[in-house]
């Protein structure tokens, strides 16, 4: 199975590109990507194993060959490459939902939704734009699952219109 391991490790010394390119020529075989910083390199690689912590073991040993005893490794992430995949496929930026969207998630008017939305209760936006207020979509989604939703006026404004 291929996985891709992604490691962060701390080193003596200071990231350079001279370095950078050094690992990357090493590790070829693994089509390596290279980053870092100050006294930290990151190196993402591609690694055949049967599980994951094979696939740790394999690449943490590759990148200590290149690197020397002295690096040390301070995160790592290994996944599968359908899970990586599934998670670059993902959108980058939340669902998000205007008056309207409110509105078709809580089966009501878009003036319902504009009164819930100026209720204590009700989430608030992550941005008031000139078009409107702007919410997560998962946000507006909890408060559905939540809501108890009571059809019908409330009495008061029933007994009102009566008395007129």
């Amino acid at each position: 199975m291929e996985w891709v391991v992604s490691l962060e490790t701390s080193i003596p010394g200071t990231f350079s590109d001279e370095l950078a390119d050094r690992v990357i020529e090493d590790l070829k075989e693994y089509s390596p990507a290279v980053g870092g910083r100050g006294g930290r390199i990151g190196v993402t690689m591609s690694v055949e194993a049967s599980t994951d912590r094979r696939a740790f073991d394999h690449a943490r040993g590759a990148l200590r060959r290149v690197l020397g005893s002295r690096s040390r490794v301070i995160d790592v992430r290994v996944q599968s490459v359908d899970e990586l995949e599934r998670e670059l496929e993902a959108p980058a930026i939340p669902a998000l939902a205007g008056i309207s969207e409110v509105a078709d998630v809580l089966g009501v008017t878009r003036q319902r939704a504009s009164e819930l939305a100026g209720s204590a209760a009700f989430p608030r936006p992550i941005a008031d734009l000139a078009a409107g207020p702007v919410w997560l979509r998962s946000t507006i989604v909890s408060f559905h699952e939540s809501w108890e939703r009571r059809p019908g006026r409330p009495r008061a404004l029933k007994e009102e219109k009566k008395q007129r």
